[in-house]
């Protein structure tokens, strides 16, 4: 075989990715799962794989697996739109949800009444209750200077929940767990200019602000949110992507310069179980408990949360995903 140039191998990539498209096998499964969207799709496949230069260096069949992965959360793959991405890891490409796709899953749940992530510039904190957990970002904006990050939501049922880091701990996280960074040091990432977006890059390189909003939703929506199945599964997805695995919200999540999310955690979360109080059936008359006999345990039909204190919020049963990892 001969030597393809570097100027070579996106052209002929590109051939290969295009017969893949062509395929009816790819149009068939495509179509199963997106219906009348399906052509839509494939051409922003193939859109998103002329501006990444990273991704012309995979393997087209792996790319195609990778963008099914979005394809069955019906979020499209596309920078712009910013719901999912298709990320290069030496020359494996890797489907990561954006902040803006979680937010679409959540709200698609219908339980959420409210969800929000935003960046926060300085002179905006100007409170933060260390026992309740709240914020007031509200203040008046002195400079462009980003000084951290937020996540908010509200269940139609009432509970409301905010997370807060500032850019200092996100730093922090974002270099500890972020396999992409391995190469760089603290300076080197904080000198990045956030909003701005490298053309053709993603993920933390490309715009440190969008990734660090994710992540605060991400750690909100783990800790306390309502997770259908199929957001634990794509959270779960998330979690396995970083270097180090922590099921714990890290200790300077909330801090700012004044509040701690840890000693916010231990006053709200008690560490008993919370009771939950099944109503008496009506069409069954009450059967006497012989002393001695150990009783059945009743099967619980609550809606999965990522925290049992909120599981008496109000819910339907979640239904299965189709989504899964390769």
């Amino acid at each position: 075989m001969a030597n393809l140039s570097s100027n070579t191998l996106p052209t002929v990539a590109e051939n290969n990715l295009v017969s893949l498209l062509d395929a009816e096998q790819t149009k068939k499964e495509f179509a199963t799962i997106l219906k009348d969207d399906s052509p839509t799709f494939l051409a922003g496949i193939l859109e998103y794989f002329r501006s990444d230069t990273a991704i012309q260096h995979c393997n087209p069949i792996d790319l195609i697996a990778e963008c099914k992965k979005a394809a069955i959360l019906g979020l499209p793959v596309n920078k712009f739109l910013g719901q999912a991405y298709i990320i290069s890891y030496g020359n494996r490409p890797q489907f990561q949800i954006g902040y803006k796709g979680l937010i679409q899953l959540a709200m698609r749940t219908n339980f959420y009444k409210t969800i929000n992530t935003d960046v926060v510039y300085e002179g905006e904190l100007r409170y933060a209750n260390k026992l309740t957990g709240e914020f007031d970002f509200n203040g008046q904006r002195l400079s462009d200077r980003v000084i951290g990050y937020f996540a908010y939501f509200e269940l139609k049922g009432g509970f409301a929940k905010t997370l807060y880091m500032n850019r200092d701990a996100m730093i922090k996280h974002a270099l500890k767990y972020s396999a992409s960074l391995s190469k760089y040091n603290y300076s080197s990432l904080a000198s990045l200019p956030g909003a701005e977006a490298k053309k053709g890059v993603v993920g933390w390189l490309g715009n440190f602000d969008e990734m660090a909003q994710k992540t605060v939703l991400r750690l909100l929506l783990s800790k306390y949110g309502y997770l259908t199945l199929e957001m634990q599964q794509v959270l779960s997805a998330e979690d396995e992507q970083e270097v180090e695995i922590t099921d714990e919200v890290p200790a300077s999540a909330n801090s700012g310069e004044t509040v701690g999310f840890q000693e916010v955690h231990q006053q709200q979360v008690p560490p008993q179980q919370p009771q939950v109080v099944q109503p008496p059936m009506q069409s069954v008359p009450q059967q006497p408990v012989q002393q001695g006999m150990p009783q059945q345990p009743q099967m619980q039909t609550q809606p999965v949360f990522a925290n049992p204190q909120f599981a008496q919020q109000g819910g339907q049963q979640a239904k299965p995903s189709v989504f899964n990892r390769r």
